[in-house]
Protein backbone atom coordinates (compact mmCIF):
# COMPACT_ATOMS: atom_id res chain seq x y z
CA UNK A 1 0.00 0.00 0.00
CA UNK A 2 1.74 3.56 -0.72
CA UNK A 3 1.84 6.27 1.19
CA UNK A 4 -0.73 8.40 -0.35
CA UNK A 5 -3.01 5.19 -0.22
CA UNK A 6 -2.75 4.87 3.70
CA UNK A 7 -3.35 9.03 4.51
CA UNK A 8 -6.30 8.96 2.32
CA UNK A 9 -7.48 6.02 4.73
CA UNK A 10 -6.22 7.83 7.41
CA UNK A 11 -8.13 11.21 6.18
CA UNK A 12 -11.60 9.30 5.61
CA UNK A 13 -11.14 8.03 9.68
CA UNK A 14 -11.08 11.26 10.34
CA UNK A 15 -13.63 12.48 8.22
CA UNK A 16 -16.12 9.52 9.65
CA UNK A 17 -15.20 10.08 13.26
CA UNK A 18 -15.66 14.08 13.03
CA UNK A 19 -18.86 13.24 10.66
CA UNK A 20 -18.15 16.21 8.18
CA UNK A 21 -16.48 15.86 4.65
CA UNK A 22 -14.53 18.87 3.70
CA UNK A 23 -11.25 19.87 4.31
CA UNK A 24 -12.41 23.11 5.43
CA UNK A 25 -14.45 21.05 7.57
CA UNK A 26 -11.64 19.06 8.77
CA UNK A 27 -9.55 22.16 9.05
CA UNK A 28 -11.61 24.09 11.20
CA UNK A 29 -11.83 20.95 13.88
CA UNK A 30 -7.95 20.19 14.01
CA UNK A 31 -7.53 24.72 14.28
CA UNK A 32 -5.43 25.10 11.33
CA UNK A 33 -5.34 26.60 7.89
CA UNK A 34 -6.60 24.73 5.27
CA UNK A 35 -3.84 25.11 3.23
CA UNK A 36 -2.08 23.18 5.71
CA UNK A 37 -4.03 20.47 5.20
CA UNK A 38 -3.54 20.63 1.31
CA UNK A 39 0.22 20.41 1.84
CA UNK A 40 -0.57 17.24 3.83
CA UNK A 41 -2.56 15.71 1.51
CA UNK A 42 0.25 16.76 -1.02
CA UNK A 43 2.83 15.08 1.30
CA UNK A 44 0.94 12.31 2.03
CA UNK A 45 1.93 12.73 5.81
CA UNK A 46 -0.43 13.29 8.49
CA UNK A 47 1.00 15.32 11.19
CA UNK A 48 1.45 13.68 15.24
CA UNK A 49 0.08 17.33 16.25
CA UNK A 50 -3.45 16.45 14.32
CA UNK A 51 -3.28 13.10 16.01
CA UNK A 52 -2.90 14.91 19.34
CA UNK A 53 -5.36 17.38 18.53
CA UNK A 54 -8.21 14.32 18.01
CA UNK A 55 -7.52 12.69 20.66
CA UNK A 56 -7.24 15.51 23.41
CA UNK A 57 -10.09 17.61 21.90
CA UNK A 58 -12.28 14.31 20.49
CA UNK A 59 -11.52 11.88 21.98
CA UNK A 60 -10.40 9.79 18.58
CA UNK A 61 -8.07 7.11 19.01
CA UNK A 62 -4.86 7.62 17.01
CA UNK A 63 -3.88 4.04 17.10
CA UNK A 64 -7.76 4.05 14.91
CA UNK A 65 -6.86 6.83 12.41
CA UNK A 66 -3.49 5.52 11.60
CA UNK A 67 -4.66 1.70 11.39
CA UNK A 68 -8.23 1.20 11.60
CA UNK A 69 -7.97 -1.34 14.32
CA UNK A 70 -9.55 -1.16 17.57
CA UNK A 71 -12.36 1.30 19.11
CA UNK A 72 -12.48 4.81 17.20
CA UNK A 73 -12.51 6.67 20.41
CA UNK A 74 -10.76 6.64 23.15
CA UNK A 75 -13.95 6.82 25.41
CA UNK A 76 -17.45 5.27 24.07
CA UNK A 77 -19.36 8.42 22.41
CA UNK A 78 -21.95 9.26 23.77
CA UNK A 79 -19.63 9.84 27.40
CA UNK A 80 -17.21 12.05 25.39
CA UNK A 81 -16.77 15.50 27.11
CA UNK A 82 -17.35 17.74 24.52
CA UNK A 83 -20.98 18.57 23.72
CA UNK A 84 -22.76 17.48 20.76
CA UNK A 85 -22.58 21.03 19.54
CA UNK A 86 -19.10 21.20 19.86
CA UNK A 87 -18.55 18.76 17.60
CA UNK A 88 -17.65 19.75 13.96
CA UNK A 89 -21.11 18.76 11.88
CA UNK A 90 -22.92 18.06 14.61
CA UNK A 91 -25.73 20.51 15.76
CA UNK A 92 -27.72 20.70 19.26
CA UNK A 93 -31.17 19.64 18.16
Amino acid sequence: MSTMETFQEQYARICAALNVSTQLEVAEALGIRQALLSDATRRGSLPAEWLATLACKYDISSQWVLSGEGAAYLVPHEYSVGQPAERPGLSAS
